[in-house]
């Protein structure tokens, strides 16, 4: 497993581009999480799509209109990040103890389910 840095930014690029007026985006670069991007998901119910743009969209500096445009496969990428990043706000992971992970469900469960594709990757 790699070592993920907290002062590090995570690149998403994505399948299909997010197209503006004048601009198209072709990956997302999620800065380093601050109290500030927690903020910007106040006012929207846990566990929602609407929570998790508007911390990709206080992240990534990539405006909520563009970020509707994301495929599901694009979104599920991206989701991974908000993921840990949800993590590391509850406590669940602490990158600078060294708790870090690649895959946040098993930060948070601390166990692989016993029919997980790794499982079947690594056999």
């Amino acid at each position: 497993m790699k070592k993920i840095s907290p002062f590090a930014v995570e690149t998403v690029k994505l399948y299909v581009p997010l197209k503006g007026k004048e601009m198209t985006v072709t990956e997302l670069n999620f800065r380093p999480p601050t109290t500030k991007d927690a903020m910007a998901t106040d006012g929207c119910q846990d566990k929602t799509v609407a929570a998790a743009l508007a911390l990709m969209e206080s992240m990534t500096g990539v405006s909520k209109y563009l970020l509707e445009q994301l495929v599901p496969e694009d979104f599920a990428n991206c989701s991974v990040i908000l993921a840990r990043t949800n993590l590391r706000y509850t406590g669940q992971i602490n990158l600078f103890e060294g708790t870090e992970t690649d895959n946040p469900l098993e930060a948070a469960n601390d166990v692989q389910p016993e029919s997980s594709p790794q499982d079947s990757a690594e056999s």
